[in-house]
């Protein structure tokens, strides 16, 4: 009961939802619609950042626990706090470790002290994608944001479903679909919201 048109149409499925994914972390690169990692008008910190958080030693994620809520406010002028921290993969996996004497893992000191200053609708966020986000900046090594993610200073706006169209027949050999998509990809609409951390 195997069908070919049903699996292949699975897979365009997921390469579509995959190329959003794309589209919102780097933008379409054609020079006018930006992602979450490239966003030309925000300001890129390279000094908060010392070394992925993984990597850091004990007094390194001290001083970044202590300083990153104090940056993002002197990039907002103090107007806001930011309610999402983006972080590559890799450093979320490996957030697991313990940290210092206190026999807990650093991600949940890390969510504890930010749900602290900026409240319970802190959330850590990550992506494979922040390795090689360059807007602005050098991340290489990791490109960390700080962002309000309301929707005053943030949109991303997808009003259609993944919609196929077959092009061929009923019955045809291969049910060739064209996806209605339309979509934006994110736009910062107070600039200042956003803060990029890039790893020298």
């Amino acid at each position: 009961t195997f069908s070919i048109i049903e699996e292949n149409e699975k897979a365009r499925k997921k390469c579509f939802d995959l190329g959003l994914q794309e589209a919102t972390f780097k933008g379409l690169g054609d020079g006018k619609s930006y992602g979450l990692l490239n966003q030309p008008s925000v300001t890129v910190n390279t000094t908060l950042m010392t070394a992925e958080l993984d990597q850091m030693s004990d007094a390194q994620f001290q001083a970044f626990l202590a300083s990153a809520p104090g940056a993002y406010a002197a990039n907002c002028n103090g107007t806001m706090m930011f309610n999402r921290l983006l972080i590559p993969q890799k450093a979320y996996l490996s957030l697991n470790q313990p940290f210092g004497q206190y026999g807990e893992t650093r991600r949940t000191i890390l969510e504890r002290a930010f749900q602290g200053i900026v409240g319970e609708d802190f959330k850590i966020v990550h992506t494979t994608y922040n390795t090689g986000a360059t807007a602005g900046g050098n991340a290489t090594k990791g490109r960390y944001v700080f962002y309000n993610d309301n929707e005053d200073n943030l949109t991303m706006y997808l009003p259609k479903p993944y919609t196929p169209h077959p092009l061929f027949p009923q019955g045809a050999l291969d049910m060739i679909s064209d996806a209605e998509a339309q979509f934006t990809t994110p736009y910062v609409k107070r600039v200042d919201s956003m803060l990029y951390a890039d790893v020298q």
